[in-house]
Formats: structure tokens, C-alpha cells, sequence
């Protein structure tokens, strides 16, 4: 977990956020199985820590289409302010065109595509969200209640969105009671095809432990993070087991296994992460990006 007191984190690309932990921890953003009911209303409420709690109530989001639109929101939120100065007052109303929208997502402009992130929008907005940060004594201490968005406004005729969105959603500075958060790159998690493995990265995000190789992990945990929306046993397995697998292929796990040890009292798997993996996938994509510079100056200069 990072927390800004410790490490101060910017957002240098609109495929950059810094997202609040609980967000990434709970099952909010999931994979969809096929016939899910897309208006169904549910409502999480979970322990993420010994001090802090998230609820969460609205239609559940996919990990596909979902969550890399919320986290341009909220790079375009967290960029136009990371500049200001302290003492100025935080901006959070912005506006972005559909290009810019639709360009960094990947997506074809036209009119089903517009409609179909209308109602993704329209989720955001409906959405309540409350993460409770207590003291020792249990006493709450910090308690954040908003939506994924406040308001949205799409000016069609000019190609033009116009949001608003929560103060909270921005890193803050060194205050002992702020909520946890972590940096979440969307080059890398775009590297992950399946929604079930994109929700397992999302998880083990929250869960980085610097001094171990191997981190313990509950099964059921996983299983609940993943695939809480899969009714039987044998495919909620299946979808764990395959999703463990796809992050090793991809190079973001090491390792993993299952902990037979006889002081195990429920099923226990151990999971060690590629420590290089991060360092070595944004060496490739800088790379690529000077490359792409270079054909893009050679373009121009032979215009």
C-alpha cells in the first residue's frame, strides 16, 4: 500500500492515477460472467483493515470497460491540480473532449459507443461510496461519502464533457489520517486480458508487502475479490486458478502455491510478485515512445 505521507506520487500521463485503495480492494470494479444482470443493485461492505472500512452501493462495474474510464477521470482530476500551489484552491470541475476520452481508452468514436459511456457515466453518478478510516480505540476519524462522479454534462453538440468530481479523489499531503492509496498504470493493466485477472491485479495492488517474497493470502479472500458474482465452487476455482496463471505468463507474479502446512486452518495460497516486472514494462514502454517520436520527426521532416 502507498500512502502520499510517504512517498509523494504524480501523474505524468492521462494512462496514470492514484487511486484510493479500498476502491481497488473491494469487489466494485469485477469481472461480469455472461447473462449478469447490468441493473442489478448491490451493496458491499467490507473490512479492508483493522482502521478502515468501504460500503459501497450501486451496479456493479466491470473490469474491462468500467474501471479504465474511471481511472482517466480521475488522471485528468488529479493532473490539472498535482501544479497548484498549496495554498490555491483545488479544481474540480474540468472538461475533456471526446477525442481525448475516446483516443486514450482506444475506442471508435460513433454513436453506440457515445451511448454506451453515457450509461457507464450514468452508474458513476448513482453510485454511493463510503470509506471510514477509525482510530485505535475504533473511534472514526475520517470518513469520505461521495459518488465515482458528482456530475457529468455532454455537450454533444460541441464534442465536449464536462464533470465534476469529489476533492477526495485527489492525493493529499501529509496528514496522518489520510486514506491510503495506490498508483495504478493503465499501460500495464491493459496487459492483462481476462476480467477476472485484471480484478486479481487490482487486489494484490493493495496488498505489497516490500520486505517479503511471499505474501499469504486467504483463498477465499481471492475468491470473493474475483469472482463473487460466480454461483458454483468449481468455477470460482477455475477462475482463481486461471487468473493466477495469467499474471504469471504475464511476468506480474513470480510464483505461486498452495500452503499445505498443517498449521493452515483454510485453504491458503502463497503469492510472490516479479519485483523487476514493473521497472522492466515501463523500461519497453519508453521505449516504444521514443521510437514513436523519432518516426514521428522524421514524418514532419519529410513533409
Amino acid at each position: 500500500m502507498v500512502t502520499t505521507e510517504r512517498k509523494k506520487l504524480y501523474v505524468n500521463k492521462l494512462t496514470d492515477s492514484i487511486q484510493l485503495t479500498s476502491l481497488l480492494f473491494a469487489p466494485i470494479f469485477s469481472a461480469r460472467p455472461p447473462k449478469y444482470d447490468e441493473e442489478k443493485i448491490v451493496e458491499i461492505n467490507l473490512r479492508r483493515t483493522k482502521t478502515e472500512t468501504i460500503y459501497y452501493k450501486g451496479r456493479l462495474l466491470d473490469t474491462k470497460k468500467d474501471f479504465p474510464l474511471f481511472s482517466l477521470l480521475v488522471s485528468k482530476l488529479q493532473k490539472i491540480n498535482q501544479n497548484l500551489r498549496e495554498d490555491a484552491p483545488r479544481i474540480m470541475e474540468f472538461e475533456m473532449t471526446e477525442v481525448e476520452v475516446f483516443k486514450t481508452l482506444g475506442v471508435q468514436i460513433r454513436k453506440s459507443n457515445i451511448d454506451l459511456f453515457e450509461k457507464r457515466l450514468d452508474k458513476f453518478k448513482a453510485s454511493e461510496i463510503c470509506i471510514k478510516i477509525f482510530n485505535d480505540d475504533q473511534v472514526c476519524i475520517r470518513k469520505i461519502k461521495t459518488s465515482l462522479v458528482l456530475k457529468y454534462d455532454w455537450k454533444k453538440e460541441n464534442k465536449i464533457i464536462h464533470f465534476t468530481m469529489d476533492h477526495d479523489f485527489l492525493p493529499k499531503g501529509n496528514n496522518s489520517t489520510d486514506i491510503d492509496r495506490e498508483f495504478i498504470d493503465l499501460r500495464v493493466y491493459e496487459l492483462i486480458n481476462t476480467g477476472y485477472a485484471k480484478s486479481l491485479f487490482l487486489y494484490l495492488e493493495t496488498k505489497k508487502f516490500s520486505e517479503q517474497e511471499y505474501v499469504r493470502h486467504v483463498k477465499e479472500s481471492l475468491i470473493n475479490r474475483i469472482a463473487m458474482n460466480v454461483k458454483t465452487n468449481r468455477e470460482r476455482n477455475r477462475a482463481l486458478t486461471a487468473s493466477l496463471e495469467e499474471l504469471v505468463r504475464v511476468g506480474y507474479l513470480k510464483k505461486y502455491y498452495p500452503d499445505k502446512s498443517k498449521d493452515t486452518y483454510e485453504p491458503v495460497i502463497m503469492i510472490a510478485r516479479n519485483p523487476k516486472f514493473m521497472a522492466k514494462v515501463r523500461a519497453d514502454f519508453k521505449k516504444i515512445e521514443e521510437e514513436e517520436a523519432k518516426d514521428a520527426e522524421l514524418e514532419h521532416f519529410f513533409k
